[in-house]
């Protein structure tokens, strides 16, 4: 335990794909989010990341072809794709970096940390140094 990475991929890959239930799961991480229990919104901020992401990755087999058509299609897919997802997640998400627990806003900056790495376009610039 745990099983190996290699083993966990290609169970994964066997399962049928999760996008029909992305509005449900998104609506469900929506309403923790909007509780009043804190203990509810820490877990919503997670959730939230998550669904964000599965939303933004474009279908396998449209990755695929992309690919095959070289860097400039399979860049411009990943951009439509991250398009795609819904402004009321991003706006629950923003919501839950502004909350009054810390511990609701760090997973709420640990989302969106997640969420930056996995962004088009590569990682994001790096800073440049304060004067």
């Amino acid at each position: 335990w745990p099983p190996p990475p290699d083993a966990v991929l290609g169970a994964s890959a066997s399962l049928p794909s999760l996008r029909p239930a992305l509005p449900a799961l998104l609506a469900s991480a929506q309403a923790a989010a909007s509780s009043a229990d804190a203990t509810l919104r820490q877990p919503a901020a997670h959730a939230l990341g998550r669904v964000i992401a599965a939303f933004a990755e474009p279908e396998p087999e449209d990755a695929a072809e992309a690919e095959a058509e070289g860097a400039d299609a399979a860049a411009a897919l990943a951009l439509a794709a991250a398009a795609g997802v819904p402004s009321s997640a991003l706006e629950a998400l923003a919501a839950l970096l502004a909350d009054a627990s810390s511990d609701v806003r760090l997973s709420a900056m640990h989302a969106a940390k997640r969420l930056a790495r996995l962004r088009p376009g590569g990682p994001p610039p790096a800073t440049p140094p304060r004067a």
